[in-house]
């Protein structure tokens, strides 16, 4: 399986995606970052926590390249999916739209990407797509 906790460097954590498509994950409130334990999927693990078939935008395939979780805390190990405020970062390309999917709905995050160049979430366990 290619599931790993990812360590933070300066506060942020570097999430790598499928087709070198990376993000950068950082807590709205830099105290949560020792409060919390991010782990990525990469490779096929990708896809585990979507359903089958992935969901798709107007009928439209999405690319899945990032998926990752973020746990809560507690003696140093995973203790549940976290609720917290944290932001996701990436390279937008024109001419893409971009997702996440979380409580069984995909969410556009476009807009808010293209505007502050941050998506900012609280979902603890949301795979990251484009499209097209």
């Amino acid at each position: 399986m290619a599931k790993k906790d990812v360590s933070p460097v300066n506060g942020k954590f570097n999430i790598k995606g499928k087709d070198n498509r990376d993000l950068v994950l950082e807590f709205v409130n830099p105290s949560d970052t020792d409060k919390h334990i991010v782990e990525e999927l990469t490779d096929a693990d990708v896809m585990d926590k979507l359903p089958s078939p992935p969901p798709t935008w107007n009928g439209q395939p999405i690319n899945w390249f990032s998926n990752f979780s973020v746990y809560n805390k507690k003696d140093g190990k995973k203790n549940g999916y976290a609720n917290v405020a944290y932001t996701i970062a990436l390279t937008v390309e024109n001419g893409k739209s971009y997702f996440v999917y979380y409580d069984n709905i995909v969410h556009e995050v476009t807009d808010e990407l293209k505007r502050t160049g941050k998506a900012t979430l609280t979902a603890g366990d949301p795979p990251t797509g484009s499209h097209p």
